[in-house]
């Protein structure tokens, strides 16, 4: 089971139109659609708030299958920088990529080593390694010790097995995320 790793996506800004579409075309793009009249007026409330966006596209001459909808509306969007800056100010949509990297404190590590000690902890141990292996399945770098990881393969292979090694046979928890 994946967990909810929401919380390593930041909201993209009217001038990021190109970090937009990089995580766009690595399928790393959350969209979040609300009303694009502000705080669900009174006309709102009759269109439901699916329909709201697309009433919205097309007052905008934009293109609006009746099939495909969002993947419409994502290519308009991401099309120029004026359909993005008018479609986020104005279109109903939020959209997230993920953070730049996610950086281990020191402290952290330390704590691991201590932990490491102790097989009462190791499937908590393997816990926290398996969220680092989701955040890097999710395109996001992490930096443990100094070191970039940007694959859980790697991250695994060269941190969990060299300093870790007996969180394989006696942690509960499958390490490397599905």
């Amino acid at each position: 089971m994946e967990l909810d790793l929401v919380w390593i996506y930041r909201r993209v800004g009217v001038n990021e139109r190109l970090a937009a579409e990089k995580a766009h075309l690595a399928g790393r793009l959350l969209t979040n659609w609300n009303c694009p009249h502000g705080f669900h007026p009174k006309h709102c409330k009759k269109t439901p708030l699916k329909k709201a966006p697309k009433q919205w596209a097309r007052d905008q001459g934009w293109p609006t299958p009746l099939l495909g909808f969002e993947k419409q509306f994502l290519e308009t969007l991401l099309s120029d920088d004026d359909h993005f800056r008018l479609g986020l100010d104005k279109g109903g949509v939020e959209l997230f990529v993920p953070i730049k990297e996610w950086v281990v404190p020191d402290k952290d590590v330390a704590t691991w080593e201590r932990e490491n000690k102790d097989p009462k902890n190791w499937d908590a141990l393997a816990g926290n390694f398996r969220v680092l292996c989701q955040i890097l399945n999710h395109g996001v770098p992490v930096v443990v010790a100094g070191r970039t990881y940007t694959s859980s393969g790697t991250f695994y292979r060269d941190f969990v097995m060299k300093g870790y090694r007996n969180l394989e046979e006696g942690a509960d928890l499958f390490i490397l995320a599905p």
